[in-house]
């Protein structure tokens, strides 16, 4: 997969409070809305292109062409209903993250936490309608680290 180049499906369940902020992008770079936004490990904004030190900070919560230090409104919590052909039966409760060799803003790239990966954005918690394509996901629930 690649970068997000268009705004994606925003869909979160309504009971579970979505933690909408603002926080300051940290590159000139174009958010999408329903993509997911990295934290930059020095904790000075957000990025698209993470690395290995950083961490989730939340799903993109407006479409916007931004310049570096413009603010972002994000959603750190909540439970998402994303597109990811690994979200299957068989990984309900273990938790998912950015893979490493992909390290961008799409959540159809998420994968089943593994060691060297970026950052845990939550745990699979239900399928969606079609199973194996799309799922919930807890991003209130995460881990620090994997364990190899």
């Amino acid at each position: 997969m690649a970068a997000l180049a268009a705004d994606i499906a925003y869909v979160f369940d309504p009971r579970y409070e979505i933690g909408l902020m603002q926080r300051p992008c940290a590159a000139t770079d174009i958010f999408y809305r329903g993509g997911i936004a990295s934290e930059l490990d020095a904790g000075t904004g957000i990025t698209l292109t993470p690395v290995d030190a950083d961490w989730y900070g939340g799903v993109v919560s407006e479409h916007k062409s931004a310049t570096a230090a413009d603010m972002i409104w994000i959603a750190t919590s909540g439970h998402w209903l994303f597109t990811c052909s690994n979200f299957s039966a068989a990984n309900y409760n273990l938790a998912f993250a950015i893979q490493a060799s992909d390290p961008f803003d799409n959540p159809a790239t998420l994968d089943v936490l593994g060691a060297a990966d970026i950052g845990a954005v939550g745990i699979l918690i239900a399928g969606g309608a079609t199973a194996g394509t799309d799922g919930w996901l807890n991003t209130d629930q995460k881990v620090a680290a994997a364990i190899a």
